[in-house]
């Protein structure tokens, strides 16, 4: 799959992207690949299993980060709420959030692997 494929499935703005890396696609896909190894996403279900929400705060933090530098318009706005939830003293709500943020990490992961 190229990156054109990959960010009109996932409803991003692909050009964006390959803007912010010079034109190269294969930078894109060689930082997108790297994501597969970023650790923020399993340290954010570890704070949820511990209640450490400024554990949770500062992975989901990191993780907005990331993919807001990949483009990864979706996974930014949920890991955006869920840092949000957390700096209100909401838990809880926090928690929901981060289950919807895994179903869209589920899905960008599976797509970054056919790449």
């Amino acid at each position: 799959m190229d990156t054109k494929t990959f960010y009109e499935i996932i409803g991003s703005d692909g050009d964006k992207v390959l803007a912010r890396f010079m034109g190269k696609e294969a930078m894109v896909v060689r930082f997108l690949k790297k994501f597969l190894d970023d650790r923020n996403f399993e340290e954010g279900k570890q704070a949820i299993e511990e209640k450490d929400y400024k554990k949770l705060e500062t992975a989901a933090h990191t993780l907005k980060g990331i993919c807001g530098n990949l483009g990864l318009e979706r996974l930014y706005g949920l890991s955006a709420d869920v840092v949000a939830e957390v700096r209100a003293g909401k838990g809880e709500e926090a928690e929901k959030k981060y289950g919807e943020l895994e179903e869209e990490y589920k899905k960008i992961t599976a797509l970054i692997s056919q790449m």
